[in-house]
C-alpha cells in the first residue's frame, strides 16, 4: 500500500516550533488540558533537565522522561497540535516513550496530519523517513513497490522524499531545500 498525501500549501497557515520558557503556570495549564501547554510540557519532559533544546528559553527542572514527553504530546495531538503530531510522529519513528516501540506506520500518519495541518519540518521529516528507512518501510508493508533490482529501490524512495522535501521547501523550509540539493548529488534519481 502506498500512502496518498495531498498537501495543498495555498490554503494552510505554515506552523513553526517557536521558544518557550517552562514555568509552573505551563505545567498546570497543561494538567488542565490547553493542547498548546501540553505540547510544550511534552518537549520539556523530552529533553528534560539535562538536555539541550534551542526552543525552550529557560531551565527546565522536569528528569527526561519519554514515556510521559509521549504522554502528553498524544493528548495535545488528539487535540489538533499540529507540533505535538509532528514530534509524536518522531517519538513513533525513533520508538522512544512509545508503547510497543518503533512504529512506522504511525510514524507517517501523525506526521502526514501534521503537514496537512501546515507544519514544513513535518514535510520534511516524511522525507527523511522515505530516504532513510526504506528497508522497514518494505518490511512493515508500509510501502509496495516493484522493483527490478535495489538501485530501481533506493531511486523510487529518494524520488519519494524528494516529492516531499520539495513541498517543504515551497513553504520556505531551509531543511527541505537543503535535502533536495543532497539527493541531487547523489545522483541516483532514475524514472
Amino acid at each position: 500500500m502506498v500512502v496518498l498525501f495531498v498537501f495543498h500549501p495555498l490554503s494552510a497557515q505554515v506552523i513553526k516550533e517557536e521558544p518557550f520558557a517552562y514555568s509552573e503556570a505551563l505545567l498546570e495549564a497543561a494538567k488542565s488540558g490547553d493542547p498548546d501547554a501540553m505540547y510544550k510540557i511534552g518537549i520539556c519532559y523530552f529533553v528534560g533537565k539535562e538536555g539541550n533544546s534551542q526552543i525552550i528559553t529557560s531551565t527546565v527542572p522536569l528528569e527526561r522522561d519519554y514515556k510521559k514527553a509521549f504522554e502528553y504530546l498524544s493528548k495535545a495531538a488528539k487535540k489538533g497540535s499540529a507540533l505535538a503530531m509532528l514530534n509524536l510522529g518522531n517519538l513513533y519513528t525513533n520508538g522512544l516513550g512509545t508503547p510497543k516501540g518503533k512504529d512506522l506506520k504511525l510514524a507517517l500518519e501523525w506526521l502526514e496530519k501534521s503537514a496537512e495541518a501546515g507544519c514544513p519540518d513535518a514535510l520534511v521529516n516524511i522525507g527523511r523517513l522515505y530516504e532513510t528507512n526504506m528497508t522497514g518501510l518494505l518490511t512493515e508493508r508500509i510501502v509496495k513497490i516493484k522493483a527490478k533490482d535495489a538501485t530501481q529501490s533506493y531511486a523510487f524512495f529518494c524520488n519519494k522524499a524528494l516529492e516531499y522535501y520539495h513541498k517543504a521547501a515551497e513553504l520556505g523550509s531551509a531543511a527541505g531545500a537543503y535535502n533536495i540539493a543532497v539527493i541531487h548529488k547523489t545522483g541516483l534519481l532514475l524514472q
